[in-house]
């Protein structure tokens, strides 16, 4: 019986083993909406057949996943132009089983104001100057 147990066990570890296992998670605007269409992408041992990193988009939830990934250490990072995260970046260490809630959510971009810039000034060169240099900038 104990043969029986211990063959059972090799076998279903050896197959976990072989299939791999699954990382996922969700990529979020700031008020929690899940985003579409951005690229997440997967570095470390889990190589394509091409040796470059494996990609996953994200769906109309904002979810993706990769699976079939052997054990090792990762590292994940969603992709789009132009946009930053929060983390930017995730390390994994997968095992033998799944990880989940690999999340990031989408930072609010900053936009340079001309306003704010003259203000922060104002007592380092004078009302009069940022006067002049507003009516002829903005």
């Amino acid at each position: 019986m104990k043969n029986k147990i211990l063959l059972l066990f090799i076998v279903v570890f050896s197959t976990i083993l072989v299939m791999g296992c699954k990382i996922s998670g969700k990529v979020v605007d700031k008020d929690g909406q899940g985003l579409d269409n951005i690229t997440v992408q997967l570095e470390g041992a889990g190589k394509d057949a091409n040796g470059k990193s494996k990609i996953a988009i994200t769906d109309s939830e904002g979810n993706y996943s990769f699976d079939g990934i052997s054990n090792g250490t990762y590292k994940i990072y969603p992709n789009m132009t132009g946009k930053q995260f929060e983390p930017s970046e995730k390390i994994v260490q997968m095992s033998i089983s799944d990880v989940k809630d690999i999340n990031f959510t989408l930072t609010p971009t900053q936009h340079w104001s001309g306003r704010g810039f003259f203000d922060r000034y104002k007592a380092l060169w004078g009302s009069w100057a940022i006067q002049l240099m507003m009516s002829t900038y903005c």
